[in-house]
């Protein structure tokens, strides 16, 4: 592309030389003709991926930038804040996240308040992050944004990316309509599982949309009530709050299921997928595509896309509608030392279906004992095993438990405790006794560095479950995704235990089924990766 100063003049981090790797993804950028559009950058962990959008951003505003960064967790917001000058970037989050201190609420409730507030730290932040000439955001809130037509997100020269392989979940999410057996008990209506499109369109136009407008109808006069409250300047209760999101909540709701039932059968079944289940059901878009065209393409005059995982640059065009012809891609080499990262396959049990059998109680006693062995010769350490699955986890916390020198910690959907109170705990240092997580969800999301944990044991192979219809539909239009998304979640899987060039972590791969995704994926798989993989 034309442009008469070099791209490296832009550089957004004065006081550190850019590293090699990233001198070469800036200058493979520069030398890119005009015509392309989107930019594929295939970059490990602690590849320092976000001084690579920000000067991309400089260099075709020919002055600080002029982008959106789009980014799938809080936490990698804040990085980008902590990293670059404030003058450099912006940073947005939803209206529940600001205090309104005159009406003693969150601002996603004060704004829905009269008067308005001459003071409102939302406004004030929206207004101060627009000014700036970089704004990051999160994928939802950046989509909802788009939609209504918010003026910065619409008018810059460069929309980036960030772990973009997650890109398409946010996508087909964004606009997903779900009714659950709890809604309908709420809004006094008898549950019915429908088998098919049709009945839950009928379910949905016939019961659900009247007993919704009627609860609206009910909550008016009480929210009317609430808001009188706060424009006399009294603090509201949590329990008033709620009933105000609740009210909120159900407005939009209704919007989103009038267009639902108003959209033409055949246009829902080509372009959504109807999910039935015991408690619930849910209309999904099977592809990125549509909600990527329509809202997404229209912002910017470049995008760029950025990932340690993209592993096939036309299947990924393809899921998203981009002309392959229009897009460029590049695969960078990991900085950190291969023996460092060493991923070692070592075929213990094929953990596909029929796992549990009675047949397979010797081969999963071998897993037991394998594992139990690898737990002791990091015993010192703490670590992680990769379940794929709650069955697989539930399997080896009834059996791991007092047979390994470390406290095992988990998230089953029946403990107490969630997720991220779990990883929370998990990533406390303060207590030095080496911890075990098991867990089939933490693939992703965790910055294990340093002694937060030196190993990763990969028991099942992590495919998407094929019990969603969403996944179950995806995999018949397209297994090579299906396998794709596979290998990115292992791949993902080890990059949690290694975050920089000084730290270190092991990974085993136990599940015999591995190698069969290995061989499919071949040399989409990256050559970093492949470096660091050994065979015994």
């Amino acid at each position: 592309m034309s442009n008469k100063a070099s791209i490296l003049d832009y550089w957004v981090m004065p006081e550190h030389k850019p590293r090699d790797t990233q001198v070469q993804v800036l200058e493979w950028i520069e030398s890119q003709p005009d015509h392309i559009k989107y930019f594929l950058v295939e970059v490990p962990v602690g590849g320092g991926k976000s001084p690579l959008a920000l000067t991309m951003s400089a260099w075709l505003s020919g002055r600080n930038g002029s982008s959106v960064v789009l980014t799938p967790q809080k936490i990698l917001q804040k990085q980008y804040e902590a990293s670059f000058d404030k003058s450099l970037i912006g940073s947005m989050y939803g209206k529940a996240n600001y205090q309104c201190a005159s009406k003693q609420t969150n601002c996603e409730i004060g704004m829905s308040v009269k008067p308005k507030c001459i003071d409102c730290p939302y406004k004030n932040n929206f207004n101060a992050a627009k000014m700036k000439p970089n704004i990051v955001l999160n994928y939802k809130i950046a989509l909802l944004y788009s939609l209504i037509g918010v003026e910065f997100i619409t008018q810059r020269k460069l929309m980036v990316f960030d772990e973009c392989h997650t890109l398409e979940h946010h996508l087909t999410e964004f606009l997903a309509v779900s009714v659950s057996e709890r809604m309908c008990k709420k809004h006094k209506v008898i549950w019915m599982k429908p088998n098919t499109m049709e009945d839950a369109l009928d379910f949905i136009k016939v019961q659900f949309i009247p007993a919704l407008a009627n609860s609206i109808k009910e909550l008016n006069p009480i929210v009317d009530a609430i808001f009188d409250k706060m424009e006399f300047g009294h603090a509201i209760t949590v329990k008033e709050a709620e009933i105000v999101k609740e009210y909120d909540d159900n407005l939009k709701l209704v919007e989103r299921l009038e267009s639902l039932v108003l959209t033409p059968i055949l246009e829902l079944k080509d372009e959504y997928v109807f999910m039935p289940d015991k408690t619930y059901f849910k209309f999904k878009e099977l592809y990125g595509r549509r909600v990527f065209k329509s809202l997404v393409e229209p912002c910017a005059d470049k995008f760029l896309f950025m990932s340690s995982t993209i592993l096939d640059k036309d299947e990924y065009c393809k899921d998203l509608g981009i002309d392959p012809a229009q897009a460029a891609f590049i695969s960078m080499p990991s900085e950190f030392d291969v023996n460092n990262r060493s991923v070692m396959y070592s075929p213990t049990m094929k953990m596909t279906y029929g796992w549990d059998g009675n047949d397979k109680k010797d081969e999963r006693e071998e897993m037991l004992e394998k594992i139990r062995y690898l737990c002791d010769q990091y015993k010192s350490d703490s670590g992680v095993i990769h379940t794929g699955s709650f069955n697989v986890a539930k399997w080896l916390i009834d059996n791991l438990q007092g047979t390994v020198p470390h406290k095992i910690m988990h998230h089953q959907p029946e403990s107490e405790e969630g997720r991220d109170a779990v990883i929370a705990q998990f990533s406390d240092l303060s207590n030095s006794q080496p911890k075990l997580l098991i867990s089939p969800s933490v693939t992703e999301g965790l910055d294990l560095k340093g002694d937060l944990a030196r190993f990763n044991l990969i028991v099942k192979t992590p495919y998407p479950f094929l019990g969603d219809a969403w996944v179950k539909a995806r995999m018949e239009a397209s297994p090579a995704w299906y396998t794709r998304q596979a290998m990115i979640a292992v791949i993902q899987a080890g990059g949690r235990v290694v975050r920089n060039t000084d730290d270190w972590g092991d990974t085993y791969i136990l599940d015999s089924a591995f190698w069969s995704l290995y061989s499919r994926m071949g040399r989409k798989i990256p050559a970093w990766w492949r470096d660091g993989f050994i065979k015994q």
